[in-house]
């Protein structure tokens, strides 16, 4: 059978023969290695029909992202060198404005700590006032918060402030220490107190070595008094911790320069020498207590037989 046209008669057997003979060439061509490249099909319908949507609307979600922001199309299309040029100011961007974001909350007090406000620590001042005692020198110690040993160490550290207490003779009985730092006010009185180690490391083998830990000096005659101390506590009793304006080396400071005299004459004492000190103290008030139970037993005994 032929088949007529205005181009001519075509044979219809011989059409359908061309055709097959063609049809593995073009099977070939489009479907070569199709198999090794298709993807894996998922094991059920359902997550088949989940694996196209998510992927599609991926596609549409790129594409979009694509057309509103066309500078993400300009940067894949530069060199893999200004590419990670590009990612890493990225990331030093994003590191700045995440550092000087926190540093506004700091600055601006929206993250503090506890204030210096400690009703104990009042009443034991205005009971040492009572007993007529008196603060005889100030000490400024600093210990290791973080980066032990390091120069970074060495800026980025704790302090504290030791107050000497003595009797109405004049003699050292023993010490007022204070702490102050994000979670209050830290303090003791002892005749050998001893770093708290909530606030910074103490370990002996870590601050043992410290040239110069205490900063001490005479308090001035007009600043022994406890009720100057116990005005100054109070005056500063709400203000909130800063880590910037207002933190334990700032406050450390201001005990130590309220106490001492205008010239401000200081000396340094290591740990060991400030151990001996309290040591000292400690036996002259130990051997002080025996004279006077001594003199009680003595007096005692002496009644009994009159």
């Amino acid at each position: 059978m032929t088949m007529m046209s205005e181009f001519g008669a075509y044979n219809k057997e011989e059409m359908l023969t061309q055709a097959h003979q063609a049809e593995p060439d073009y099977v070939g061509f489009y479907t070569e290695d199709e198999g090794a490249n298709a993807p894996r099909k998922p094991f059920c319908y359902i997550c088949r029909r989940f694996w196209l949507r998510f992927f599609r609307q991926l596609r549409e979600h790129s594409e979009y992202i694509l057309y509103r922001f066309p500078f993400i199309t300009h940067f894949l299309e530069r060199r893999k060198c200004i590419k990670c040029c590009g990612i890493c100011w990225f990331v030093w961007l994003s590191a700045l404005t995440g550092t000087l974001f926190f540093y506004y909350l700091l600055m601006f007090s929206f993250v503090s700590g506890l204030p210096l406000d400690n009703d104990k620590l009042f009443e034991s001042i205005e009971d040492l006032s009572q007993s007529n005692s008196t603060f005889t020198r100030v000490c400024r110690f600093k210990d290791w918060s973080y980066f032990v040993g390091s120069w970074v160490g060495k800026i980025i550290n704790h302090h504290g402030v030791v107050l000497e207490i003595a009797n109405s003779q004049g003699q050292p009985t023993q010490f007022l220490q204070m702490e102050y730092g994000a979670r209050g006010t830290y303090w003791q009185i002892a005749t050998a107190p001893y770093p708290d180690p909530r606030y910074g490391v103490v370990a002996m083998d870590k601050v043992g070595s410290m040239p110069c830990r205490y900063k001490c000096g005479d308090v001035d005659p007009d600043q022994r008094s406890p009720e100057r101390l116990l005005w100054f506590l109070k005056k500063y009793r709400k203000q909130g911790y800063n880590i910037f304006h207002y933190n334990c080396i700032v406050f450390a400071d201001m005990v130590l320069n309220f106490h001492l005299p205008a010239h401000r004459k200081t000396e340094c004492f290591t740990t060991a020498e400030m151990q001996q000190h309290y040591a000292e103290v400690s036996a002259r008030v130990s051997a002080a207590a025996k004279v006077r139970d001594t003199g009680l037993s003595t007096g005692l005994r002496s009644s009994k037989i009159t």
